[in-house]
């Protein structure tokens, strides 16, 4: 709903800017802009009703582009410009909030799978991911603000070329965000993290002891023991894969370190962790109770 709200946020824009120009139209340029902008906004409508990651990045990032060049005509002095921010940064929100990211995963799972998107820590989504996302939008939207007459000059012109460069890096960084996973499936589980593993890592059900809740200050106690952490760097409880006997952990990705050698456990962080841990223990992965532990002494 927010996001069929769109040509009425941009649109207005669109015309305060054709508007100011000189003779009070851009004429062709503006047609194409408004071409381009429209063609954008319709691209994201399917993205929004279909929902899978690799659409829900182009969200990500349409929305960074409406939100930057929003603030870009706030500061030309466009009263416009502030609901194509607020616009922006709604979208911008709801498309890196839980639910959403949970309702991507699901929709993208195989028949007979689960998947369980990874958190992540809430500094690095707040002071880099996002800021990301609309650093990208900078780039990307950055021809139809040209057609419509958009000139920066000294730092603003600066911060744009940095961006026209920088945005395929951070759409392929996006890109692997989205498709970090706890996946369930009948063979096992499966740890897909593009951006944390150098390969997917997966474990059998002989392999897996039992799942359950991390302990309070859990990384205190890790010390002494070989855990592999997996979470990113998330400060809440994490989901605790204990081994049935000790193996290679996972595979870091090159530049972060030497991978986690010989592991008892592995700690991952789904978003929907209660949700998750209910899922592996249905499908047998619960911790023996004590009398179970006797019976099979």
């Amino acid at each position: 709903m927010v996001w069929g709200l769109g040509p009425l946020a941009f649109g207005w824009l669109v015309l305060d800017v054709s508007r100011a120009a000189p003779g009070g139209q851009l004429g062709i340029r503006a047609i194409a802009a408004e071409t381009l902008i429209f063609a954008a906004w319709s691209g994201g409508l399917v993205a929004v009703i279909r929902l899978r990651p690799t659409y829900l990045v182009y969200v990500r990032v349409a929305s960074g582009s409406a939100a930057a060049w929003g603030g870009a005509g706030v500061a030309g002095g466009f009263e416009a410009g502030a609901i194509t921010l607020g616009w922006g940064l709604i979208t911008l929100i709801l498309s890196f909030s839980p639910q959403v990211t949970i309702e991507a995963a699901a929709r993208d799972s195989a028949p007979r799978e689960r998947r369980f998107p990874l958190a992540l820590p809430a500094g690095l989504l707040v002071f880099m991911v996002v800021p990301s996302a609309l650093v990208a939008g900078t780039g990307i939207g950055f021809i139809p603000a040209w057609l419509l007459g958009a000139r920066p000059t000294g730092p603003r012109l600066l911060l744009t070329v940095i961006a026209l460069v920088a945005s395929p890096v951070i759409v392929v960084s996006l890109s692997r965000l989205a498709r970090r996973w706890l996946v369930v499936v009948p063979s096992g589980i499966v740890l897909h993290d593009p951006m944390l593993l150098a390969e997917t890592y997966r474990l059998t059900p002989d392999e897996i002891a039992w799942v359950e809740f991390a302990p309070e200050k859990w990384r205190r106690v890790a010390i002494g023991e070989k855990v592999a952490d997996a979470t990113a760097g998330c400060a809440t409880r994490p989901l605790i894969i204990v081994l049935g006997k000790p193996m290679p952990g996972p595979m870091l990705r090159p530049r972060r370190s030497n991978g986690s050698g010989v592991v008892d456990m592995i700690a991952c962080r789904p978003v929907n962790r209660t949700d998750a841990l209910a899922t592996l223990r249905s499908a047998g992965y619960e911790r023996p109770s004590v009398e179970e532990g006797a019976v099979n002494g």
